[in-house]
């Protein structure tokens, strides 16, 4: 093909450089291609990383909460759940808690029972929200809680199961109860000093009007 003399090539040359210059063409075009998947990879990389770095934000936030979070799939399967319910679950019924756990088997069967029927409400849709004082049989604990269950949600908007959230509100709750019992203390102390102070008062009063009656000056 190279010379330092123009020449004519023959059937079998141009054939074969025919031949040799799609190939070249195929192999110009696979680098481009693979240029084009590996910038693609590169992207979904990227992408990956930030699902991954998000998802660690957010799981940290999760578990420092001080809430208790739990997510329950259709099938009353335990889907997520974070640190605190997981110590609590333990101690509370000595049990351990994983991914895929029956939530029937984790705590008291009474305690498991509203939950289930709670649970099957926000499964329907509905979000429900109350304050709530638990006594956990076998233990000590009467605790006051604030429990959310709402439905959960995919992308698509399709119920996936429930979230359930709850508060440790018994502080509060233990606070209120101490402010009510002074409040009703100071309403029975206020009603008996005002029994005491009516009868003399009165009394004065009758003798006013006694001694306006006689003209006395």
């Amino acid at each position: 093909v190279y010379d330092v003399k123009p020449k004519i090539l023959t059937p079998i040359q141009q054939s074969c450089l025919e031949a040799l210059s799609k190939q070249v063409s195929h192999l110009m075009e696979l680098d481009l291609s693979m240029l084009k998947v590996n910038e693609h990879i590169a992207e979904i990389e990227q992408q990956n990383q930030k699902i991954k770095n998000a998802t660690t934000k957010l799981l940290a936030a999760w578990d420092s909460s001080s809430s208790y979070h739990l997510l329950i799939g259709k099938s009353l399967e335990v889907l997520a759940f974070n640190k605190q319910t997981l110590y609590f679950i333990k101690q509370i019924w000595g049990k351990d808690i994983s991914i895929g756990d029956p939530i029937q088997n984790i705590g008291d069967i009474d305690v498991i029972k509203k939950f289930i029927e709670n649970f099957y409400k926000a499964l329907a849709g509905e979000t429900i929200r109350h304050e709530e004082l638990i006594n956990y049989p076998g233990s000590d604990y009467s605790l006051w809680w604030d429990i959310t269950y709402a439905p959960a949600f995919d992308q698509e908007s399709n119920i996936i199961g429930v979230s359930f959230n709850a508060v440790d509100i018994n502080d509060r709750k233990l606070n209120e109860e101490k402010i009510n019992a002074q409040n009703k203390r100071l309403i029975n102390i206020a009603q008996i000093q005002s029994h005491e102070y009516r009868a003399p008062v009165s009394a004065i009063l009758g003798l006013m009007q006694l001694i306006k009656e006689d003209d006395y000056e």
